[in-house]
């Protein structure tokens, strides 16, 4: 949610001066797909490399299936198709099961980080555990120019990490507490 409000913020802030975009004329073609996805019962708590599905933890798992590992065109975006869900993925990963989708923006148009905070800023309507994918396909995104997007992004990762950082310190002071208890 956190992460949603920042998109929105950086987004909004220059928006009326910024043309938009469909996203589907934004995405370039990944060879990314089933010869890459494990299924779920596949996935281990132990591996050489994790494993990025459509569910609310960042990392699903981890797993050591060496042919599955996408190393290439990187970084990607992992959205989920039934949850929603938006990750930005720059390291080598394993993709998880049914419902993800990777996309990746045309780089001559977008900053891959940049495009990733347009898609959160997007709001798509949830229609239980049916396919949003279509949905995300005909929304549109704002598009500055390419070195106004990289600044964004910095913004944006750099608080991102804050809240991170924020987040963990909370969770570490509650187990604190309760430990203490």
């Amino acid at each position: 949610m956190m992460r949603r409000n920042m998109a929105k913020l950086a987004v909004s802030l220059n928006k009326g001066a910024w043309e938009t975009m469909p996203v589907v004329n934004a995405l370039r073609k990944v060879d990314i797909g089933k010869k890459n996805q494990i299924l779920t019962t596949e996935i281990k708590t132990t591996g050489t490399y994790p494993v990025v599905d459509q569910g609310q933890s960042f990392i699903a798992g981890r797993s050591d299936l060496e042919d599955r590992v996408v190393r290439d065109d990187l970084p990607l975006i992992v959205f989920g198709d039934h949850t929603r869900c938006v990750k930005y993925v720059d390291f080598p990963f394993i993709l998880g099961a049914d419902g993800t989708k990777v996309l990746k923006p045309k780089e001559e148009l977008f900053d891959a980080k940049f495009f990733y905070y347009a898609l959160l800023n997007i709001d798509i309507p949830n229609r239980g555990y049916n396919r949003h994918f279509t949905i995300l396909k005909e929304k549109d995104v704002p598009r500055p120019p390419l070195p106004e997007q990289k600044k964004i992004a910095a913004v944006l990762g750099t608080i991102q990490k804050a809240i991170e950082e924020q987040e963990r310190l909370i969770a570490l002071t509650t187990k604190l507490k309760k430990n203490l208890m």
